[in-house]
C-alpha cells in the first residue's frame, strides 16, 4: 500500500465475485497519469464510489490526484478495482496490461482506450486471465477537450457478460458520455476515414502552406476559415506522434487512402464527374447532425 492512498486497506474484505452489481459502491482505477488519464479521472469520478489514479510514478499520481480530488496508487492498487481503464499510449497498452492483469480480481473489467483495435485487442486477450472481462473503449475526444454534453465514446464488448457491459455503460452515461456500441472491425474501418484521412488532409495542407506561402504572409492573408484551421494544426503539433501511430496501425487506411488521393487528383483537374459527386456528397453531409 502506498502512503497517502485512501481506502486500499480494506481490499482483503472484498469478495471475489466483485462489487460490480452495486453501482453506488464501484471502484474504478484509471491507469496512466498523462492527458487522457487525467481527463478520464475528472469525467468519471462522480459516477463511481471511488476513483483511483494509478501510475508507475506514484509521486506523480499523488500530485495529480490531489488536484483532481481522487485517490492514487501504484499498479498494485488496481487489485481492488471493479473497473480498470488503461489510459496509456497505444504502444504501451499490452505491456501495461501484462503488469496488472494477474492482480485483478475475478469479475472485474479491464478496458483500453487505444485508437486502433485490430492488433491491440488480440494481444490483450492473449495475456488476460479468463476471470477478467474485457471491454475496449475509444473516447472520441482528446485531453484538451472541455466538458461538453456531446462527448462520445465507442464501446466494444470484446469478452464480457451482459451485466458487466450494462454496468460499465451506465458509469459512462452517468458521466455525461454518449455511448456508441461497435465491433473491432467496424470501428477500425470507419476510423480509417474519420481519423486517418481527416488527419492526412490536414498534414498535406500544412506542408503545402509552408512550401508556397511565407509565414508572415499566411498571417497577413489568413481568412477566418484558415484561422480556424491553423488552430487545429497547432493542436496537431502536440499530438503528432499519436497521429503517426494511428496512420501506421490502422489496417483499413491503405484502401481509403487510394480513394482519397484519386479524388484529390480528379478534383484538381476540375473533372466534371468528380465535381458533380462532390455536390452530392456535400448535400448529404450538410444534413448530418454531430
Amino acid at each position: 500500500m502506498q502512503a497517502g492512498y485512501r481506502g486500499f486497506e480494506g481490499e482483503g474484505s472484498i469478495p471475489e465475485d466483485s462489487r460490480l452489481i452495486q453501482e453506488d459502491r464501484l471502484t474504478l482505477a484509471v491507469v496512466g497519469s498523462g492527458g487522457m488519464g487525467r481527463l478520464l479521472a475528472r469525467l468519471l469520478k462522480a459516477s463511481v464510489h471511488q476513483l483511483i489514479l494509478v501510475s508507475r510514478d506514484v509521486d506523480r499520481a499523488k500530485l495529480i490526484a490531489k488536484r483532481i480530488g481522487v485517490d492514487w496508487g501504484g499498479y498494485e492498487s488496481t487489485a481492488c478495482a471493479d473497473i480498470c481503464v488503461v489510459a496509456v499510449p497505444q504502444r504501451f497498452v499490452v505491456d501495461t496490461v501484462s503488469k496488472i492483469s494477474q492482480g485483478l480480481k475475478a469479475g472485474s473489467i479491464i478496458a483500453d482506450i487505444s485508437s486502433v483495435k485490430t492488433y491491440i485487442v488480440p494481444e490483450v486477450l492473449k495475456i488476460l486471465p479468463d476471470r477478467i472481462d474485457y471491454i475496449s473503449l475509444h473516447p472520441l475526444f482528446g485531453p484538451s477537450v472541455r466538458r461538453s454534453p456531446k462527448l462520445k465514446v465507442v464501446v466494444i464488448p470484446v469478452r464480457c457478460s451482459k451485466v458487466s457491459l450494462d454496468r460499465f455503460i451506465l458509469v459512462l452515461r452517468n458521466a455525461g458520455l454518449s455511448v456508441i456500441l461497435s465491433t473491432v472491425e467496424e470501428h477500425d474501418r470507419i476510423m480509417s476515414v474519420i481519423q486517418c484521412i481527416h488527419h492526412l488532409s490536414y498534414m498535406a495542407l500544412a506542408l503545402t502552406l509552408i512550401e508556397y506561402v511565407k509565414p508572415e504572409d499566411i498571417s497577413r492573408y489568413s481568412t477566418a476559415s484558415l484561422a480556424h484551421t491553423l488552430r487545429m494544426l497547432r493542436r496537431f503539433r502536440r499530438i503528432l506522434d499519436v497521429v503517426k501511430e494511428i496512420q501506421e496501425s490502422n489496417p483499413y487506411y491503405g484502401e481509403c487512402k487510394v480513394s482519397f488521393i484519386e479524388y484529390v487528383r480528379l478534383l484538381s483537374l476540375i473533372d466534371k464527374r468528380a465535381w458533380n459527386m462532390l455536390r452530392d456528397a456535400l448535400d448529404k453531409l450538410s444534413r448530418i447532425e454531430v
